[in-house]
């Protein structure tokens, strides 16, 4: 009977030790490569592009440097879109009155590039399942080109700081493999809208992929 329970005692020690070591060993480098949709909270998208999402593709990494799952995390992503443009027009009436109306005309692309630069907590639960959280600031370049017009053609380029982000996922481990996939949303949050683009760039982003770990 004394053997069974010191039995016991050494297997209920092991085998956490053994999930531990295993959840330890997954801390490493990763690289992920993933794409979705990325939803603008913007208007003004919505009616030039005859949509509020676009289909984004991205690469995100996580370099880890405690045992407690956490990591620094970068993230890049682009998309681009097609659309026509909303052309204003104003003209002077007789009586002195401005007069507008709006034409649609032309094409008009839309490219956007997403920087991501924050932190990222990870914990296991069953041993192969993994729930994470991210967020930090973000960066931005974009540019509209408008083509094809009564006017001239006109470009609108800007980039720089652009707001913070937050995200929330969930990871499967594979057994014996350094692969994973998961899904993940972010949410960018505009800490400015673009004067010169007259678009806010924020909005919510949803990925799946896979996680390949060095």
């Amino acid at each position: 009977m004394k053997h069974k329970i010191i039995s016991l005692i050494m297997l209920s020690l092991i085998i956490p030790a053994s999930m531990t070591a295993q959840r330890q060993e997954r801390q490493k480098f990763f690289v992920s490569i993933h794409s979705g949709v990325y939803v603008l909270a913007s208007d003004h998208f919505k009616e030039t592009y005859n949509s509020g999402a676009a289909f984004i593709n991205g690469v995100s990494l996580g370099i880890p440097f405690t045992k407690i799952g956490l990591a620094f995390y970068v993230k890049g992503m682009y998309f681009q879109k097609k659309g026509v443009p909303i052309i204003y027009h104003y003209e002077m009436r007789e009586d002195g009155e401005v007069y507008s109306y709006t034409t649609r005309e032309g094409d008009v692309i839309y490219r956007e590039f997403l920087f991501n630069l924050g932190m990222q907590y990870s914990f296991s639960f069953r041993e192969f399942n993994k729930v994470f959280a991210n967020g930090g600031v973000s960066f931005i370049s974009a540019k509209e080109l408008v083509t094809n017009t009564a006017d001239r053609n006109s470009a609108s380029h800007t980039k720089g700081y652009a707001g913070w982000f937050l995200g929330l996922g969930y990871e499967r481990l594979f057994k014996n493999a350094p692969i994973s996939v998961f899904g993940e949303a972010q949410y960018d949050f505009d800490r400015m809208t673009f004067n010169s683009l007259k678009l806010s760039y924020g909005g919510a982003n949803i990925n799946l992929g896979c996680r390949f770990y060095f």
